[in-house]
């Protein structure tokens, strides 16, 4: 899989910002996959609504139920910020079009959104109970935080997402580009 072009990123990003009605200056940080609840995405709506995350959107992409997180992000004040889009045939493009991926998980052997995320150059946020947090060089192409259960994961998530740059993928993640489809090649296997 290609890395793309700065050309190509710009376009999807634009057309898909667009679409979901983002602006070109929004940070916006990308959920992706299923079982919400075993991949942590209360705690990460928690986050999304402490101070240090006021100014992220998040999409959240994949099959599940999401009436009672949907709910939660009301109740949390994150109801223009939060968009729940179901599964998606074009996570990659979706990917492109975020600034950062995020999944808080609980547990998962070995995180294919993750390394998906760091092999399109897209800085990526887990938990230490995630295989795939050892792709990570922690503060460099994105954050390994405490396990969704424990009492400062959320804050550590937000501050995480404070820290992250202001625009476009950390130069340092096209380098961890090569590690993750070298050494986890289930991270290259998505079709376009």
């Amino acid at each position: 899989m290609a890395l793309p072009e700065a050309a190509e990123r710009a376009s999807v990003r634009e057309r898909l910002r667009r679409e979901l009605g983002i602006g070109a200056s929004d940070r916006v940080v990308i959920f992706a996959g299923h079982n919400f609840r075993r991949k942590g995405l209360v705690r990460l709506l928690e986050a999304m609504a402490l101070p240090e995350a006021a100014a992220w959107q998040l999409i959240v992409a994949g099959k599940d139920f999401a009436g009672p997180y949907q709910r939660r992000a009301k109740l949390l004040g994150l109801s223009s910020r939060a968009q729940f889009l179901g599964p998606r045939p074009d996570v990659r493009q979706l990917y492109l079009a975020a600034d950062v991926g995020a999944l808080p998980t609980y547990y998962d052997p070995c995180s294919r959104v993750i390394l998906e995320a760091l092999s399109l150059g897209v800085p990526a946020i887990t938990t230490r109970c995630d295989g795939s947090a050892d792709a990570i060089c922690d503060g460099e192409t994105g954050f390994v935080v405490s396990p969704p259960d424990a009492p400062e994961s959320a804050q550590q998530i937000a501050q995480a997402l404070a820290q992250m740059p202001l625009r476009g993928p950390w130069k340092k993640c096209h380098k961890t580009r090569s590690h993750c489809v070298r050494d986890y090649p289930c991270a290259a296997t998505r079709k376009k």
